[in-house]
């Protein structure tokens, strides 16, 4: 069997699992250019991951978010939902 996301050969009958990290490259963006990019604050974009609202990975000690993520933070809706 192999993993879906980078291709290596897996065993699943020996428990194996793909733990390789995705390759980091233009296609993701950290904490900081995301918040540079949406016009928001870094803390906000890590208080947005941290409450599941943004996927991420993290790698070492930073955040990386991939580009379509960051499109979403970008095009998202201000501010609470108006009660009906």
């Amino acid at each position: 069997m192999k993993c879906p996301k980078c291709g290596r050969e897996l065993n699943p009958l020996k428990g194996q699992t793909c733990v390789k990290p995705p390759k980091i490259t233009s296609h993701y963006r950290s904490t900081m250019q995301a918040a540079k990019e949406a016009g928001i604050s870094d803390a906000r974009v890590r208080q947005m991951i941290g409450s599941g609202k943004v996927p991420a990975i993290k790698i070492g000690s930073s955040w990386m978010i991939h580009t379509s993520d960051v499109a979403d933070i970008v095009n998202r809706k201000d501010g609470r939902r108006k009660k009906a």
